[in-house]
């Protein structure tokens, strides 16, 4: 690209640089550095000292870790739950499955189970079938262990209303026979309601 020629001043713009001065280059402003600080010198006990701290900070966090998960924060906590006795699981301990077990698959845990359906569980102790072979229970042996498979049909919808309101009921009918629904049926309304009375008399106390 050409270079024009600066054009000349006019007669006011010389006439103000004579007046004013020429006006001085502007100078960027100088930025101090930080002086680097002094290096810490650590004596061999100090440094001991530090690491000793250290150590002994990892070594409380270990243990605390430790000693919540072998003891909960609150270890006089009664433990009741909807799946556990009225009176808690510190009082009144759930019973354990005797095998593992699973329904429809689904591999089932006592924390998720009420006692009366852990109980109805371990009723089962060898095959069973109910509602012309769609309801079956099997008890496998691998090794020295036992496992226990329940199975109804549960993908369709009508599937799923055909079923009893409940998981007890179901296990009764294959353990008991559909004669023993009804009377387990009754029998889990009134241990309910007993639960229920229980549950408000211990929240009361």
């Amino acid at each position: 690209m050409p270079r024009w020629p600066k054009k000349p001043a006019t007669a006011e713009e010389l006439e103000k640089e004579f007046l004013e001065g020429p006006t001085p280059p502007v100078e960027e402003a100088e930025v101090e550095e930080a002086a680097p600080l002094p290096p810490v010198a650590l004596s061999a006990a100090q440094l001991k000292e530090i690491l000793a701290a250290v150590a002994t900070t990892a070594t409380e966090s270990g243990a605390e870790g430790m000693r919540r998960a072998i003891k909960p924060d609150n270890p006089t906590h009664p433990g009741i739950s909807v799946y556990s006795y009225p009176e808690g699981e510190r009082v009144h301990p759930k019973p354990k499955l005797t095998r593992e077990t699973f329904f429809c698959g689904a591999p089932q845990k006592e924390d998720q189970l009420t006692p009366a359906e852990i109980d109805a569980f371990n009723a089962i102790t060898g095959e069973r079938t109910a509602r012309n072979g769609r309801w079956w229970a099997r008890v496998e042996q691998y090794g020295n262990r036992q496992r226990l498979h329940v199975f109804v049909p549960n993908k369709s919808i009508d599937d799923r209303m055909d079923l009893p309101n409940g998981l007890i009921l179901i296990l009764r009918e294959l353990a008991d026979g559909p004669e023993a629904v009804s009377v387990t049926s009754l029998a889990e309304k009134v241990k309910q309601l007993e639960m229920q009375l229980a549950a408000s008399r211990v929240g009361h106390a």
